[in-house]
């Protein structure tokens, strides 16, 4: 009852904040809007700096409790303006002025009857302003036949043949690339830890199976939904459970960490997902912030990570096995490994900047091309 309450406060206090904050002034800036208001949030910060070093001045039209949360409490830039407001005001103002909008969840866009966005609902017919789309799935569209390969993915996808444009978002700001803890090695998993899709269940078993062979120099802290009145009782010491947290905690808790704890089943269809048609958040924390990663074998290379930046194991049996390794890595190798994902994430960037610098050249000269064609007519 107590949080129901507290979530309402915030939600009013967030229209009120909207209200007084007027109409957002878009021109001649280029957009980011993020439509959904509980996921994906994580990826803003990064497009954002893409389109300040390609020279664009920026606007982020999120839901209010985005900036309430600190999505961009590590970035201070003066020519990037963040505007919280309530979804159905920013598609009034979206498009007004501005030189262009990426949108960054495309799912959340209408569709046509044949699959497609359904551009016109949500922009009306104006074409001048181009309009970029984030897809973190792609199979709908694929499946039926609509996809657009000028879409932009976080990677490289391996569904079907499909080509996009990839634009891996994974700077978050300003953070601090932290050495290994000087005491027990601290895991992070982001996510809960039942058997869901992730099936992070798997941690417990591989923290049961360390405890059984004496192994204790570890915490594993997870940030998620599930509390650790669930955990079971001879695991539950080892772990520290955040719950639900802002991104300003999430970020805080990202640099206090050493190694980032994944749990994918190869055997699981749910999990195909990860390494075919979309990503996870988790890899995007792995570049921003220099953190290595246990992840099993069949889901590291399609995201960039092998054995000299992270911890491959093999066999979902095997987890207990990855995080040994970890646990047992000593700062002068784990700060190598850090060298080696600093490396990683510059090429990354650089290549995603690049992609998207000829995405946005590619538009401007189909724009003028349209717009000739019309005068002509």
């Amino acid at each position: 009852m107590k949080r129901s309450l507290t979530r309402v406060a915030a939600r009013v206090a967030d229209l009120a904040s909207s209200l007084r904050a007027g109409a957002p002034d878009v021109s001649g800036t280029f957009v980011v809007w993020e439509p959904c208001s509980r996921n994906h949030g994580e990826v803003v910060p990064g497009f954002v700096r893409y389109l300040r070093a390609l020279g664009y001045r920026v606007s982020v039209l999120v839901s209010p409790g985005r900036v309430r949360e600190g999505l961009f409490s590590r970035s201070h830039d003066p020519d990037v303006q963040v505007f919280g407001l309530p979804q159905r005001r920013i598609r009034r103002w979206i498009r007004r002025g501005s030189l262009g909008v990426m949108v960054t969840t495309a799912s959340k866009l209408p569709v046509l009857d044949d699959g497609r966005i359904d551009y016109e609902q949500v922009f009306g017919p104006d074409e001048a302003t181009p309009v970029y789309v984030v897809e973190h799935d792609v199979r709908e569209r694929v499946d039926r036949g609509v996809w657009d390969p000028r879409s932009i993915t976080l990677r490289a996808v391996d569904y079907r043949g499909a080509r996009s444009v990839v634009v891996n978002p994974h700077d978050f700001g300003t953070i601090a690339v932290t050495p290994r803890s000087t005491g027990p090695l601290r895991f992070l998993v982001v996510g809960t830890l039942g058997k869901g899709k992730r099936a992070q269940h798997r941690i417990v078993d591989a923290v049961r199976e360390l405890l059984g062979a004496g192994e204790r120099g570890f915490e594993v802290t997870v940030i998620g939904k599930r509390g650790v009145g669930r955990l079971p009782a001879d695991v539950a010491g080892m772990f520290r459970v955040l719950g639900r947290v802002s991104f300003a905690t999430l970020y805080a808790e990202v640099e206090r960490a050493d190694v980032l704890l994944t749990a994918y089943e190869a055997e699981n269809s749910d999990h195909d997902f990860y390494r075919t048609a979309g990503t996870s958040g988790n890899f995007q924390l792995v570049w921003g912030f220099a953190k290595p990663c246990v992840v099993l074998r069949e889901f590291a290379a399609i995201n960039g990570l092998d054995e000299d930046n992270s911890f491959i194991y093999d066999g979902s049996g095997g987890l207990a096995d990855g995080m040994r390794r970890a646990i047992a890595l000593m700062p002068a190798a784990y700060a190598r490994m850090q060298s080696r994902l600093k490396q990683d994430a510059a090429a990354l960037a650089d290549t995603s900047r690049r992609n998207l610098a000829a995405l946005l050249a590619s538009a401007q000269e189909r724009g003028v091309e349209s717009r000739s064609r019309a005068v002509a007519g």
